[in-house]
């Protein structure tokens, strides 16, 4: 996702007090077709799920019983070490469980 084509993206990046990150699911993480809610994300690894880039569809503030997918892009809000936990997850080099 290529956030300079949105000007005011990287400003509101730079200056939010919580680092914001865009971390996109792989077709082999071992999150995919898992609820939020049963992944306990904010409680696991330090970050919470503001949103999900899903094909053309948002869905801001997702709640407890939305499905991860495949090449879903999720918004989210947290510490750097649960960024790179997710990220890593999200790639399918490292597993959830």
């Amino acid at each position: 996702m290529d956030i300079t084509m949105r000007p005011f993206l990287p400003s509101l990046f730079s200056k939010a007090d919580e680092k914001l990150h865009v971390v996109m699911i792989g077709k082999d993480s071992s999150i995919v077709n898992r609820k939020i809610g049963e992944l306990k994300v904010e409680a696991e690894c330090g970050v919470r799920i503001i949103a999900i880039k899903r094909g053309k569809q948002w869905i801001y503030d997702p709640d407890g019983d939305v499905r991860i997918k495949a090449e879903d892009v999720l918004i989210i809000r947290g510490t750097e070490d649960g960024f790179q936990f997710l990220e890593r997850v999200a790639r399918g080099e490292e597993s959830w469980d």
